[in-house]
């Protein structure tokens, strides 16, 4: 299950290298912290990733990359392992609570039949990260001032 899945494209992501390597993402999504959970544009330097073996990971360095295609696949619980650690399925485009609750028929179709009830019907063909993405044209500080008004 998908709530998007664009596949041409540029779009905008945080590139977020620990000493047990590195995680790419989109800037809102979710990523789970020794301290907590918090959007992928909030990790500084120090901070601790949690990895997939349950261990964490502290934090080197983070920059902002252009990447090509835009997943987010949804699970069960609400977690996936994306590089090696363990991020959410949720952003900052959607409440956690919201999101969950428009997520919950989708997730018990799946889960009792396995059958994913959305068809594709949730990408983000026209979305604000595809119109950031083409439209940017500088250098890593206009992408850090786009990134920072969001």
């Amino acid at each position: 299950m998908f709530s998007h899945a664009v596949k041409p494209g540029t779009f905008i992501f945080v590139r977020i290298a620990t000493n047990a390597g590195a995680l790419s993402t989109s800037p809102g999504h979710f990523v789970h912290t020794a301290s907590g959970t918090k959007a992928a544009s909030a990790v500084v330097r120090g901070d601790y990733l949690k990895s997939a073996n349950g261990s964490f990971a502290k934090v080197q360095s983070i920059e902002l990359v252009l990447e090509e295609g835009l997943y987010n696949p949804q699970t069960i619980d609400g977690d996936i392992v994306v590089d090696g650690f363990i991020v959410s399925t949720y952003t900052r485009a959607v409440p956690v609570s919201a999101a969950a609750s428009m997520l919950a028929p989708v997730r018990a179709a799946y889960s009792l039949f396995h059958v994913d009830i959305t068809a594709g019907t949730m990408g983000y063909e026209n979305s604000w990260r595809k119109i950031l993405c083409s439209a940017w044209r500088g250098g890593q500080a206009a992408l850090n001032s786009v990134i920072t008004s969001l």
